[in-house]
């Protein structure tokens, strides 16, 4: 083995072994390089040409963004309005209906107390229809004088009220 290796290394020309392994490695290492640059080279334009529809891309989804805010701020703005409108309704309702007890109850108060004037007038009537001589004296009906007591004390009574 010693004697052929002496004879390849003699010899003119390409040397086999690792010297040729590594003068192929060379090579392919510059074709690497090569390569791995147009790749980059590739990746870089590509990159641009990706930024450059970015922009586009971006503005594109902030106007989207945009206008679907001016729409959500609309709907919140119309559902406010709707509600101060309601709200506004519900006092009016509740400021209404205060307003009709309160009357109802001033005119239920009139009308009882037309009712008791009517009464007390013609409680009055009866004490004036008895003559004085009926109700007191030798010749009077005790009965009568009774009924007329009574009457009298009812109407004072209601007087009082």
């Amino acid at each position: 083995a010693p004697a052929a290796a002496r004879l390849l290394l003699a010899r003119p020309g390409p040397m086999p072994g690792a010297m040729a392994r590594r003068a192929l490695s060379d090579d392919a290492k510059a074709k690497a390089a090569e390569a791995e640059q147009q790749q980059q080279q590739q990746e870089e334009a590509a990159g641009q040409t990706e930024a450059a529809g970015e922009p586009a891309a971006q503005n594109e989804e902030l106007a989207a963004l945009k206008e679907q805010v001016a729409k959500l701020e609309a709907e919140a703005k119309e559902a406010k309005d709707k509600m101060l409108r309601a709200y506004a309704e519900m006092e009016n309702v509740r400021q209404r209906s205060k307003r009709e007890v309160e009357s109802a109850q001033t005119y239920a108060n009139q009308k009882f107390a037309k009712a008791l004037l009517s009464t007390a007038d013609n409680l009055v009537r009866a004490l004036e229809a008895v003559p004085e001589e009926e109700r007191s004296g030798d010749g009077a009906n005790k009965h009568l004088a009774s009924l007329y007591e009574g009457i009298a004390m009812t109407e004072g009574e209601l007087s009082k009220v």
